[in-house]
């Protein structure tokens, strides 16, 4: 498949390319701790389907770091040991886009203001798992009454689904500034491995990790 590029948008032009980074600040869901607190960067292209000038459809590749991290009053609230968690993601986001200005100006003598407009996100992303790691903060010999991730020894899934949507403010036709958010649908855990022998004292939680971006894009048509 061939794309062609140009400095500005055409009414029946079916095909455009963008790339995108970010910073990508995420939390875990179903761990004892709150917030956005992991900070780390996300990044990638994408190809868009301009179906048609009201709307649009955008597949792409990027990379995605995420993770958990506790705050001090977290640490103390679990006795001084808390855990950090490090994830890094490979992505594949499928999405709706829908431009919120006026579908008749789409020409030179409008000033493309379709195209300059805010337009809204939603959609889904397959995550591919491709490096995790933890480290202990705090008392290393002191183990958690309600194990986070490390103390149930227990694999992350290499695959997962997440919902995302997002606003993308345009400045003008080429770049503009986003925030999207997204959150795990399977999680971090299989779901056999979360029934854990009788003997355990202990319980397991599904881990979902979400995140919110705030970054820019670049889109050449």
């Amino acid at each position: 498949m061939t794309l062609g590029l140009s400095a500005q948008p055409e009414r029946n032009q079916k095909f455009a390319a963008a790339a995108f980074i970010g910073a990508n600040f995420s939390q875990i869901h179903g761990d004892n701790y709150f917030g956005y607190n992991n900070a780390g960067v996300r990044f990638g292209i994408e190809t868009q389907y301009l179906w048609k000038p009201k709307y649009f459809f955008s597949v792409g590749i990027g990379f995605s770091q995420e993770g958990a991290i506790p705050t001090l009053q977290e640490v103390d609230e679990e006795g001084g040991n808390a855990t950090i968690l490090k994830l890094s993601m490979v992505e594949i986001p499928l999405l709706f886009n829908y431009r919120l200005g006026d579908a008749k100006a789409t020409r030179k003598k409008n000033n493309h203001a379709l195209y300059r407009s805010t337009i809204l996100q939603a959609g889904l992303k397959l995550n591919r798992l491709v490096g995790s790691r933890t480290r202990n903060r705090g008392f290393f010999n002191q183990l958690l009454l309600d194990p986070v991730y490390t103390e149930a020894d227990i694999e992350f899934q290499d695959f997962d689904f997440a919902v995302v949507a997002g606003v993308s403010v345009q400045m003008g036709l080429k770049f503009s500034a986003f925030i999207q958010h997204s959150l795990s649908l399977r999680g971090l855990y299989k779901p056999d491995d979360l029934e854990l022998p009788e003997a355990l004292t202990f319980e397991v939680s599904q881990l979902r990790p979400y995140s919110l971006t705030i970054g820019g894009k670049v889109t050449l048509y």
